[in-house]
């Protein structure tokens, strides 16, 4: 990618990231790279920029500088999914997408440059509503789709049927439908298991389910799990990666099923094991301090 211009996009709210930005801005100014900002993102430094989606279809690989919520929300916004992303981490997020803090910024670009990166990809997951008018809605998501009560505190029921098969009726606080990617996120806090990024599957985990025999499940590529809303008199929310996009009513199903993928550039020598260790602080034995 010597030759190659990235986009670059941060959260403006976060002054490390206006700091990060300047920083990186220096660095391929030095080594004469070509860029785009995104409008927002090039007015925190008083320069000018552009929309996500004109990075999107002009550039060769994203910049994003910020938390795991950050690079969430440019996903949202992509319209060409071949367009990789590498994310940074200011210095103040816990997250697993940004995974290059600042510090590297400079050997980063340089091993950009130098073709020294490796692109790795990570499948989206996708809800597929049907309304009483026959239209179709699709929603997709990196981490999640969380099926949630909203205001109301009383348990919602939902009917789970996988490839048209029924497998059970839950009574629970909510529902999560994870990616590999999203495995780290809200499921983990719930109970799921941490699962390899690359990993061709996605994860149902049911939040405190009045049942001990429930359990998270995996699922693999290919697989459609059909989830009717089955509440009597009570709607049910489903949030994409956080943020709220659909609510299904009693009787009304949405089908989830892995979608396509988007693409992450990282350096060979960040492995997610790495990242495991450091995120999680395990130690690996009890006596092991490094």
């Amino acid at each position: 990618m010597k030759n190659a211009t990235p986009g670059v996009i941060i959260n403006t709210t976060k002054p490390h990231a206006v700091k990060a930005l300047e920083t990186l801005v220096s660095e391929m100014e030095k080594r004469g790279m070509t860029f785009l900002l995104e409008s927002a993102s090039a007015m925190s430094i008083g320069r000018e920029g552009t929309t996500i989606s004109e990075l999107n279809s002009r550039c060769r690989f994203l910049i994003v500088i910020g938390g795991d919520g950050t690079i969430l929300s440019a996903v949202r916004e992509m319209t060409d999914l071949n367009v990789p992303i590498l994310g940074v981490n200011p210095g103040e997020s816990f997250g697993f997408l940004a995974e290059i803090p600042e510090s590297e910024l400079p050997q980063t670009l340089d091993a950009i440059m130098e073709g020294r990166y490796e692109v790795e990809e990570r499948s989206l997951i996708e809800a597929t509503y049907v309304g009483p008018d026959g239209l179709e809605k699709k929603e997709r998501a990196l981490n999640d789709l969380a099926f949630v009560r909203g205001l109301d505190a009383r348990i919602i029921e939902l009917r789970i049927s996988v490839n048209g098969e029924l497998l059970t009726t839950y009574g629970l606080d909510g529902l999560i439908m994870s990616t590999a990617t999203g495995s780290t996120a809200y499921s983990l806090s719930a109970g799921g298991p941490v699962m390899y990024p690359g990993l061709e599957a996605f994860l149902l985990t049911p939040v405190c389910p009045h049942s001990f025999t429930n359990r998270p499940m995996l699922f693999p590529r290919g697989t459609k799990v059909e989830i009717e809303n089955v509440t009597i008199g009570r709607p049910v929310h489903i949030s994409a990666d956080g943020r709220q996009t659909l609510t299904i009513s009693s009787g009304e199903k949405v089908t989830v099923a892995l979608g396509d993928k988007i693409k992450f550039l990282t350096r060979k020598n960040h492995s997610f094991v790495q990242k495991l260790r450091g995120k999680m602080g395990w130690q690996g034995s009890l006596r092991e301090t490094e």
